[in-house]
């Protein structure tokens, strides 16, 4: 039987939402940029056309926000008293912080590869001073980037049982709304030397970097859209077909209809279109509602699957977490004629 919305799908989409583009590959040791701008031109390939003006519009927000807004983001509990003495005066922080956001905010909504590299050293040896004068020397912005990742490997260790109403089945806003505290959960199990003492040492925590995302998120943001088109595209990075799976098929065979979203099965999860109907075409099991994908005739067809929801509310274009060509070979069936009587 299939679910309207499916647990881990959900959890992995809004996880990406707050770690967003700064994916790269889970490993122990610092992430060089060639790494991250190998991770973040990879998934921006999957970044949906209609969606890019979601991102345009919330990356431009940032220049657009006003002294209130800056107030609210670099409350007490950024701008701690440890935080002050670090840098000289709290007016100091206050700058210092305000930059390093705005520019960490325009890599994180950032569309354009062809000069990420660029923009990227550039983060990097703009806020040398600002990491060396929390931190200390032996915390770099790669160490930041480092402990990222090392948060998204602990995701799946991080639900809990009374999360799973919500994931599964919660509205976007109950969504958005729960999955920062279990990335609160994911971090604090990623944290290690040379980051673990050093935040409490200024103050800080966990919580107060994953909250303070969330602020800046909801004041430069369309809604949930930007977010949302960023954990659209790193689900679809990770969508494969089986190992093995076959993209040609013979009038009248069934086509396996299996996804795999992270090495996980996504099949009866999905929804399925066919671009050629009279090529493929799409039905459901009227038991079951799994769809079956039924090869009718000669010619080629583009699969698309969705991330399942409500017959009566379709999925939208922009929603497509996976697409692939299958080839039908042989003759249409043609269906004879009644006899009549």
């Amino acid at each position: 039987m299939k679910f309207k919305q499916m647990t881990w799908f959900v959890i992995f989409t809004f996880c990406c939402a707050i770690v967003g583009p700064l994916l790269m590959p889970t490993t122990a040791s610092a992430a060089g940029t060639s790494d991250i701008v190998a991770e973040l031109n990879n998934l921006y390939q999957y970044i949906d056309e209609n969606d890019k003006t979601y991102l345009q519009q919330t990356r431009a927000g940032i220049g657009n926000l006003t002294e209130d807004d800056w107030n609210t983001i670099l409350g007490p509990t950024v701008i701690t008293s440890q935080v002050s003495t670090a840098f000289g005066s709290e007016e100091t922080a206050k700058a210092a912080l305000k930059a390093f956001l705005t520019d960490f905010s325009a890599i994180y909504y950032s569309t354009d590869p062809t000069t990420l590299g660029t923009t990227i050293d550039t983060f990097r040896e703009t806020h040398r001073a600002t990491f060396q004068t929390l931190f200390g020397t032996d915390v770099t912005v790669d160490s930041l980037f480092t402990l990222l990742s090392n948060a998204r490997s602990q995701i799946p260790n991080s639900i809990q049982a009374g999360d799973i109403d919500d994931l599964a089945f919660g509205t976007n806003d109950a969504l958005v709304t729960k999955m920062p505290v279990i990335m609160k959960r994911a971090l604090a199990a990623a944290i290690t030397e040379p980051f673990i003492g050093k935040l409490s040492a200024i103050g800080w925590s966990t919580d107060m970097l994953i909250d303070t995302k969330t602020v800046i998120a909801g004041l430069i943001g369309q809604g949930n859209n930007a977010e949302l088109a960023l954990a659209k595209a790193a689900v679809r990075s990770e969508t494969k077909l089986p190992i093995g799976a076959p993209t040609t098929f013979a009038v009248n065979d069934i086509i396996p209809n299996t996804i795999l979203i992270m090495g996980k099965d996504a099949t009866q999860y999905v929804e399925w279109q066919s671009s050629n109907p009279s090529v493929v075409e799409v039905t459901t099991d009227a038991q079951t509602s799994n769809y079956i994908l039924t090869a009718k005739g000669p010619g080629t067809a583009t699969l698309t699957a969705f991330r399942d929801v409500d017959p009566d509310n379709p999925a939208e274009a922009s929603d497509w977490i996976f697409k692939y060509d299958v080839t039908v070979d042989g003759s249409a069936v043609v269906t004879p004629p009644s006899s009549g009587g």
